[in-house]
């Protein structure tokens, strides 16, 4: 028996016992939870190359399969941030409060020219979401979708704003229905922007070109984001963690751009960059007075930096 031969069937048996065990109500998740699974196959993969018997490998496959589902089944509620989606209940100072779809919601802060930095916290789920308009608001976000319902906070500290924005699900969502979401997201130009980004199976058309944007992180996984950034600012930082996912960054050639990368069975197209080690430089890093650095952590992903 060769564990190389039937590494594949043991994935396509995983999946299937996986989807046999949602029809029984054993676990419950829609067909795009599936990729909450992707890590199982670098898993199976490291089993694969252990120095031990072919036997063993099978049985320390079908361990880590069993344990996945059981994890999974046990706790569903650890993946309601991302709503990709399991049948869950929110417990928390409305725990009886069932948030129900409202398509057009609108949430947005006045902008207060005191404001000179906003540093934005956004958890999202599936759907569409795109930031490419500015507005005389701070900020202002247009739920479109079916999905389910975000808040808004913030806070004022000094000449800072802190802007938090959360999805509330309503209850059993299941994302094989029609279910899309859309959501815009617009911004004042004015102010020093830091985004922090949790993405789930989502799309993101990112035009950041007309604002200051400082630091962008985003961790995604089964993520297509296509991100433009501008030379407005003296540095720019961009740190991209992602899994089975494919990213687009558009750069300006007036900025000097250093991209540093780990991946892992990921493609990338660094074209225009020169390659030492592990870090990517354009010709005219040095000389540039505008700096953009990118940091990627992928697997399973492709990667482009493409200079306009």
């Amino acid at each position: 028996m060769n564990y190389k031969k039937i590494f594949w069937g043991v994935i396509f048996i995983a999946l299937g016992l996986a989807l046999v065990l949602r029809n029984l109500g054993v676990v419950y998740f829609t067909w795009h939870a599936l990729w909450h699974m992707w890590p199982l196959i670098l898993i199976l993969w490291g089993i694969s190359v252990l120095p031990v018997r072919d036997l063993w490998k099978l049985l320390i496959s079908f361990g880590a399969i069993g344990l996945t589902i059981l994890f999974f089944s046990l706790s569903p509620q650890r993946y309601h941030d991302n709503d990709w989606c399991w049948n869950w209940s929110r417990h928390s100072h409305d725990e009886d409060t069932e948030y129900n779809s409202k398509p057009g919601q609108v949430l947005t802060e006045r902008y207060d020219s005191t404001i000179n930095t906003a540093v934005v916290t956004v958890d999202l789920a599936a759907g569409s979401f795109n930031i490419r308009q500015s507005t005389a608001d701070l900020i202002n976000f247009e739920n479109a979708g079916k999905i389910g319902n975000y808040s808004m906070e913030v806070q004022r500290k000094s000449d800072s704003a802190i802007i938090n924005l959360n999805m509330h699900s309503k209850k059993h969502i299941d994302l094989d229905e029609d279910n899309g979401g859309k959501v815009d997201i617009k911004l004042n130009t004015n102010p020093l922007w830091d985004f922090t980004m949790d993405v789930g199976a989502a799309s993101l058309d990112m035009d950041l070109s007309e604002f200051k944007i400082k630091n962008l992180t985003l961790n995604g996984g089964a993520t297509s984001a296509t991100i433009k950034l501008g030379a407005l600012q003296k540095e720019t930082h961009l740190s991209l963690e992602t899994g089975a996912s494919s990213i687009k960054v558009q750069i300006p050639q007036s900025a000097g751009c250093e991209v540093i990368t780990s991946t892992f069975l990921s493609s990338r197209n660094l074209k225009g960059f020169t390659k030492t080690g592990n870090t990517y430089r354009t010709e005219n890093f040095g000389s540039s007075p505008q700096k953009i650095y990118i940091n990627m952590d992928a697997a399973v992903s492709s990667i482009d930096v493409v200079r306009y």
